[in-house]
């Protein structure tokens, strides 16, 4: 299986994928909270199993202007976006609420 997540590289790279006309899923994690993290396996399965979708992760720390847009207030954020849409989030989590959430997301 071939790595399908994108690692965005700062908040321009985020802001570039979010605002093409693709579905895609972001994950909002912090790179200074190892507990965040914790779902980047179940993230890059379901990358595989959604081939619809794009997913993307990004590092929170640092990216002000999207936390600001997008209203991110938690940490891990999973939303679901296209051309630069909010659509719908996901704070926190487990493994089950994300499969559900990009579940939602794929057949909308």
């Amino acid at each position: 299986m071939g790595r399908r997540v994108v690692m965005a590289a700062n908040e321009a790279e985020v802001v570039k994928y979010m605002q093409e006309d693709v579905k895609s899923v972001v994950y909002f994690y912090s790179g200074r909270d190892s507990d965040s993290k914790e779902l980047a396996p179940a993230f890059e399965r379901l990358s595989s199993q959604y081939t619809g979708l794009r997913f993307i992760m990004g590092d929170m720390d640092g990216m002000q202007l999207l936390l600001q847009m997008c209203n991110l207030s938690a940490c891990p954020t999973f939303a679901a976006v296209r051309k630069m849409i909010s659509l719908d989030q996901l704070m926190y989590g487990d493994e089950a609420r994300l499969e559900e959430f990009v579940k939602k997301f794929a057949s909308a």
